[in-house]
């Protein structure tokens, strides 16, 4: 072989087998499918985090769980249902934590329903808020005003009850004495609701155009709040 020729062979030659080699190493990285993704994701959501600095308007998707004590209240909660999480020291008394799901499977923030998680959004998603208040406290609850005065109220729309001069207060007995208040102060202003559950008392806002669907709001996050509760702590019904 001719001098010239060898030169241009290793010219050309060697930066040739260093592309090959790493098209080699790199190529199966790529085309291979990925090393089972929802393994480590099984195990973040497993995860249960007894401790957790707070925040606030933080929605997330991670869905790691995060354990919530106050007195007799035990929960465990996805952290991609959680906005806020107040700690004992930040408010120098209880803790609590304010979550989101939305309609109609109460589901937490994923990558499709993430623009609709925190309160800028409340008033144009389909999409509820509900904010932990504290243990059960049937004496002080305001829900005992209607057991009281149930022989007053009248029938009102969507199946609701109310006092006869007080539009803006409506109630709902179930069955099994559940109480549900629903109040509504028009158009521009979240509604609320507070019910009891799992043995807390909880506070809850949509937006006016959802009052239809208040019994699917309210059961719905009672079978969530219920499926957050640890086993074993007292239920309230």
């Amino acid at each position: 072989m001719s001098r010239p020729r060898t030169q241009a062979v290793l010219k050309w030659g060697r930066p040739m087998l260093t592309l090959w080699f790493w098209v080699m190493v790199f190529a199966p990285l790529v085309l291979m499918p990925p090393l089972a993704p929802s393994v480590a994701q099984t195990r973040m959501s497993e995860r249960v985090m007894t401790e957790h600095r707070g925040f606030i308007e933080q929605p997330s998707l991670e869905r790691y769980r995060i354990a919530f004590e106050d007195r007799s209240v035990r929960l465990i909660i996805p952290r991609n249902y959680l906005t806020h999480w107040v700690t004992a020291a930040m408010m120098k008394d209880s803790p609590g934590f304010m979550g989101m799901a939305t309609l109609p499977d109460f589901s937490g923030a994923t990558r499709e329903n993430m623009d609709c998680f925190g309160g800028h959004a409340l008033m144009r998603c389909d999409t509820v808020q509900f904010f932990y208040k504290n243990p059960v406290r049937p004496i002080e609850s305001n829900l005992t005003w209607y057991l009281r005065d149930r022989d007053l109220l009248v029938p009102r729309e969507y199946g609701l009850m109310g006092y006869p001069d007080r539009e803006r207060y409506l109630v709902h007995f179930g069955e099994d004495d559940w109480i549900v208040q629903v109040t509504c102060s028009g158009e521009r202003q979240p509604c609320q609701m507070f019910f009891s559950t799992a043995g807390a008392d909880w506070r809850v806002l949509f937006r006016p155009a959802l009052l239809p669907r208040w019994r699917e709001i309210a059961e719905g996050l009672r079978v969530l709040i219920d499926g957050f509760a640890v086993a074993g702590a007292e239920a309230s019904n």
